[in-house]
């Protein structure tokens, strides 16, 4: 069980790594994705205002010591349940979990554990997921990949031009720093978009497929996290880092080929 240093020291960490940025899109992009460009503005995160917000987290992080008879029995699984959109493309219903990671890996390297396998996993890199899809593949015999930038976009839109993932209502269908009590939750606990897929805003920021700006070194992840506020989860904003960089702000869901 990680203790509350455990969680300080990574913020501290997480302050004087190379931070991602986010954008915002322009007008036209909420209504639609028609092509590969994307927005080259730079939104810098506000340095001081985090350290203001990482000790009001010292003070308030409570990790659960023990996990309940439940989630103790609870067996992880490697099975990955998917959505067919109307595009043909499969998508997961789910943010890929704890348990998941687990069952295919053999280890879990997420920070937060209070709600168990169900907990979507984090701090994984972008490289590390590849590790996991291929693994995943020769498991299950099927073909997973991450989503593209695009195609993440128009999921989450779900062909109604929207603020976030699902809804105008930012607490309807997403955990985020006004509701999220400083930690990540359970899959799903949130109202599904028009898709029926789930925590597309909030929870964990999700890696995609997608290089940042042509360079391959750095990828794009979406959808904001339980540690931003509402303007981080709206439909348009995006992060990017090095395809090494681990947080436990991010995770990730996949797209099934076949």
């Amino acid at each position: 069980m990680k203790n509350l240093f455990g969680h300080f020291l990574v913020f501290c960490i997480l302050i004087f790594l190379p931070v991602s940025a986010f954008a915002k899109g322009d007008e036209s992009h909420k209504s639609s994705v028609k092509s590969k460009h994307y927005p080259k503005s730079r939104l810098e995160l506000e340095i001081e205002q985090i350290k203001k917000e990482m000790q009001e987290m010292k003070n308030q992080i409570r990790i659960i010591a023990q996990k309940t008879d439940a989630e103790s029995s609870e067996q992880p699984s490697a099975r990955i349940d998917m959505v067919q959109l109307p595009s043909g493309l499969k998508m997961g219903k789910y943010e890929v979990t704890q348990g998941q990671w687990q069952a295919v890996m053999g280890s879990n390297p997420s920070q937060f554990n209070s709600c168990g396998n169900a907990c979507p996993v984090e701090q994984v890199s972008w490289d590390d997921i590849q590790n996991f899809i291929g693994k995943l593949n020769k498991l299950s015999g099927h073909i997973y990949r991450l989503p593209t930038e695009e195609e993440w976009y128009n999921a989450c839109q779900a062909s109604s031009p929207i603020e976030y993932c699902g809804s105008k209502d930012i607490d309807a269908v997403a955990w985020f720093s006004g509701n999220s009590g400083n930690s990540t939750h359970a899959v799903g606990g949130k109202q599904a978009n028009a898709y029926g897929l789930y925590d597309m805003s909030g929870n964990v920021w999700e890696w995609v497929d997608t290089c940042y700006e042509g360079d391959c070194a750095k990828r794009v992840f979406r959808g904001g996290s339980w540690y931003y506020s509402p303007e981080y989860l709206h439909a348009d904003y995006r992060g990017w880092n090095s395809s090494d960089f681990r947080s436990f702000l991010i995770g990730f869901r996949l797209v099934q080929d076949r």
